[in-house]
């Protein structure tokens, strides 16, 4: 049975890594606590939601070859709430991006 928050497929691991808006824009280094410790994924810039990061021999051992992988589904989380500063930093992206993700051209996951 895999650890709660993990899906196991074979002896591959599964697991949700939410990010906020700038780690996934920006890209960082996360910490994730696996069941075999903690492991640090790097999050490129441009992530997308649904964008899968693996992280190979990550995942169950196997006694007779290789371990499974740990694979981290991306899913960006916006704040429920704002700070005065948080609102002003939020529109002045708004208005001096030219993203749009509804275009043909928006990169997806």
């Amino acid at each position: 049975m895999p650890p709660e928050g993990y899906r196991l497929d074979g002896r591959d691991l599964h697991v949700q890594l939410t990010l906020s808006p700038w780690e996934a824009a920006l890209g960082a280094t996360i910490t994730l606590d696996t069941p075999a410790g903690p492991v640090s994924i790097d999050v490129p810039p441009g992530t997308c939601s649904g964008r899968v990061l693996t992280v190979p021999a990550h995942g169950i051992p196997n006694p007779n070859g290789p371990f499974g992988n740990l694979h981290a589904h991306t899913h960006i989380l916006v704040p429920a709430r704002l700070t005065p500063a948080e609102r002003d930093l939020f529109k002045r992206l708004a208005t001096t991006s030219n993203f749009n993700p509804r275009t043909p051209t928006a990169p997806g996951p």
